[in-house]
């Protein structure tokens, strides 16, 4: 039993870092996989969205893009995480749980679950802060484009969007181009990322903000 207990943490582990950290896809079945998981999020997110927007007179392109400034910003927290606990990270990776263990007091169930739990952390303060600049605004409209698009969009979590391996891959690319270093590679994905969602998310409400400018110029 002793014997067999270490294999079947360090699979978990092993599979758990390759869902977060990957930078390339290998094998085509789980690759087949990995992209039937995105398109499955991406068609359950623009059937949700295409539900609403007659109904509820929504502005689609402005939920598409504070979806997309929120997305960016999620994983770019996640990378953050795992730049700033990038020994715990390789300890799991190499199944070497013994120097996890005197990195860590943690468990590595609850320990995958923060880096979880960071970017759900990081997906409601990026609403919250849009629905308190809104409501700041005024913009009512506005505010509830938003709460559409966050409701939709925590539906990726349990479908697994932000920690499939195709996804991953493709936000970790980056960061492996300029270097070989694990810690600093994530750094600046994670700095990149989240500066890249915090852009958008603010030309998003710049611009929402000028319309009214411009409409009530041309009256």
């Amino acid at each position: 039993m002793n014997k067999t207990t270490p294999l079947k943490t360090k699979t978990h582990s092993k599979t758990y870092i390759h869902h977060t950290i990957t930078l390339s896809e290998k094998g085509t079945g789980k690759g087949k996989g990995e992209l039937n998981i995105i398109l499955t999020c991406i068609f359950v997110w623009v059937w949700g969205v295409a539900c609403n927007v007659k109904k509820m007179k929504l502005n689609l392109k402005n939920i598409l893009i504070e979806s997309f400034g929120i997305i960016l910003l999620v994983f770019g927290i996640e990378k953050w995480r795992v730049s700033m606990l990038d020994e715990e990270y390789l300890a799991l990776f190499a199944g070497d749980m013994d120097k996890f263990n005197s990195l860590s007091s943690e468990t590595i169930g609850s320990f995958m679950a923060d880096n979880v739990m960071w970017g759900v952390g990081a997906y409601v303060t990026g609403f919250v802060i849009i629905g308190i600049l809104k409501i700041l605004n005024k913009d009512i409209k506005g505010l509830l484009d938003s709460l559409v698009a966050f409701i939709i969009l925590f539906s990726l979590f349990p479908l697994g969007f932000f920690g499939a391996a195709f996804t991953n891959s493709i936000i970790n690319f980056v960061g492996g181009i300029i270097t070989e270093n694990f810690k600093i590679k994530f750094m600046i994905n994670g700095l990149l990322w989240t500066l890249i969602g915090i852009g958008i998310i603010w030309f998003a409400l710049k611009k929402k903000k000028t319309l009214p400018k411009m409409k009530s110029k041309n009256l």
